[in-house]
């Protein structure tokens, strides 16, 4: 893992590790922690779609061969997340399906579950369509 932390600084500035908002178990945000696969203060959207400009060579890499979720090992050790169970999302989709979450997250959620196979080139999927954010939520 420090040499993927030491890859991602020298592939672009920034820092190694991006934290970001997510809600967990009984609606319980919490920090996730991966590695930086994109551009260090880059805005965009909440769902990557397609070829992201955003995306940097490393990063392109460690989403490839999921090495991106590593970190997030520590949010296992912390009680946040578990190894398997529904991926955690961020809070303004959560908010928009609350009542659609309320059965998803009576369980921890984790680093891997059904749909994280199933649904493993999201990025791809998403970016063929032609309203990527319509269908995420739908």
């Amino acid at each position: 893992m420090l040499l993927i932390a030491i890859l991602v600084r020298l592939d672009s500035p920034g820092p190694s590790l991006f934290h970001q908002t997510r809600v967990g178990r009984s609606f319980r945000e919490f920090q996730l922690v991966k590695f930086r696969s994109m551009r260090d203060g880059n805005r965009g959207t909440e769902v990557t779609c397609g070829q992201d400009a955003r995306i940097t060579r490393v990063g392109a890499f460690l989403r490839a061969f999921k090495l991106d979720e590593l970190p997030q090992l520590w949010n296992v050790f912390c009680g946040d997340m578990s190894i398997v169970g529904p991926r955690p999302e961020v809070p303004v989709f959560v908010a928009r399906f609350r009542r659609e979450y309320e059965d998803i997250l009576s369980v921890r959620p984790g680093i891997t579950d059904p749909a994280s196979i199933r649904y493993r080139s999201e990025a791809e999927i998403l970016g063929n369509t032609p309203d990527p954010m319509n269908y995420y939520t739908m």
